[in-house]
């Protein structure tokens, strides 16, 4: 009974030996496994965010406010445009004498345009992160690409011939923009040289060249005259009446228009409308350094809506960084208070002349371009392009792929099979508008 008992005893003391070494480490070597997936969870998130702050990346080369504002900037306090963007996103109505009536409408405008946004329930990623949106970003370097850079830089802009007066200094890079696929600073050098003591005129030549050693080059005439007086003046560009722009373009299937910004003015809306104009479409954003509204946007966005013109916007741009364009297109949209447009949101960049200035590439530009795309959807709008003939063939890549406000003068319109929406076909006049204006045609009818 008593060996029974001891057989029993040991086989106790075995199974307390065999828990404690065998079943305990088990369990803890589960636990730590579960903190495993944990911490490599939270690394996954972080390498995500690191990704998208590395998509776009720019020369850290400050580029004075002098430089990018090449076009000034009006306050919001000329003429009738005293209001603030508020009377905006009121949508129109009528502006309340009381401050406590005020203030219940800037709640209702906060709703609208939290309605519209829908952004309040979205992580991080879902409301910027690039890689979540409906154009991925280009590859900004050769590494990215996984290539080799074998392509030259190419002019875009020329002063050809260039005027200086005597004693005036000449600088070759006031003359050209030039940009590169990859690389950001290219190298400019000039072959040939000018007297500005002496009148004449004098042939140089402007290579630029990439850090991968791949150069281009253009041949420009440098004239040097005793006086200003001695400039040509530009060729006048031709003009037509509304009515005749109205005989000669608009065809079957389409509407024809007009684009304004300050420049044109006080407009009178119902004349314009008057006249057959069917839509206009205005300069809403000016950005740069900073966002501003065309000074006159408030003061045609409401007229033109009245005059039962159908409406659309632009965004004149020079912005050269990825977080402020943004930035300045959320402000833009958030400007309109939830509206509903008849056209997409335009993005115009035109600063073409000494675009080396903005240290950007090609695919820094057309990322840019993309981001603007996909802001612009996130919060409810579609976005399309403003583009020269020239500028879809050399700038802008695959732009088949967006909606196109096409910009050429000296060809007549192709209405069949267009990948156009719309045709700036050159400028004009209409009544209840002093001075010129671009005329525009509308590929579509609003029927």
């Amino acid at each position: 009974m008593n060996v029974k008992l001891l057989k029993i005893f040991i086989i106790t003391v075995f199974a307390v030996i065999a828990v404690f070494f065998v079943v305990v480490p088990a369990i803890k070597n589960s636990s730590d496994d579960h903190e495993t997936v944990d911490n490599t969870g939270s690394a996954y998130d972080t390498g995500t965010e690191d990704i998208s702050n590395t998509s776009m990346r720019y020369d850290s080369t400050e580029i004075s406010t002098e430089d990018i504002a090449e076009d000034s900037v009006t306050n919001l306090t000329d003429n009738d445009n005293e209001a603030t963007t508020e009377s905006l996103r009121r949508s129109h109505a009528e502006s309340s004498d009381s401050d406590e009536d005020t203030d219940d409408e800037d709640v209702d405008d906060e709703d609208v345009v939290d309605e519209a946004n829908d952004t309040s329930d979205k992580d991080e990623n879902e409301t910027g992160d690039a890689s979540c949106s409906d154009y991925p970003l280009y590859p900004a370097t050769p590494e990215e690409a996984g290539v080799s850079d074998t392509t030259p830089p190419f002019f875009v802009s020329s002063s050809n011939p260039k005027y200086i007066t005597v004693g005036e200094t000449f600088n070759l890079d006031d003359c050209v923009g030039y940009i590169d696929d990859f690389d950001r600073n290219v190298t400019l050098t000039q072959s040939g040289s000018v007297d500005t003591s002496t009148p004449g005129s004098y042939p140089v030549t402007a290579i630029i060249t990439d850090s991968a050693g791949n150069s281009s080059s253009m041949s420009i005439t440098v004239k040097v005259v005793s006086s200003s007086s001695e400039i040509p003046a530009a060729e006048p560009a031709s003009h037509m009446n509304y009515s005749d722009f109205i005989a000669t373009y608009k065809v079957a299937g389409t509407s024809v228009g007009i684009d304004v910004s300050k420049w044109q003015g006080d407009v009178d809306f119902e004349k314009v409308r008057d006249a057959g104009c069917q839509f206009v479409i205005m300069r809403m954003g000016v950005t740069g350094s900073s966002y501003e509204l065309d000074s006159y946007f408030l003061q045609n966005y409401k007229r033109a809506r009245e005059a039962g013109l159908k409406v659309g916007v632009y965004m004149s741009t020079k912005d050269y960084d990825a977080d402020l364009l943004r930035e300045h297109l959320i402000q833009m949209i958030e400007d309109l208070g939830g509206d509903s447009l008849d056209f997409p949101i335009v993005f115009d960049w035109e600063s073409w002349g000494k675009f080396q200035q903005y240290h950007m590439n090609l695919y820094d530009i057309n990322n840019l371009l993309r981001i603007f795309m996909n802001t612009a959807h996130e919060y409810g709008y579609e976005g399309m392009l403003y583009s020269s003939r020239n500028k879809l063939g050399t700038v802008w890549l695959d732009p088949g792929q967006y909606t196109l406000w096409y910009a050429r003068y000296n060809a007549t319109p192709d209405y069949s099979d267009s990948p156009y929406i719309m045709w700036q076909k050159g400028q004009g006049y209409i009544d209840g508008i002093a001075g010129e204006v671009d005329l525009n045609i509308y590929y579509d009818t609003f029927d």
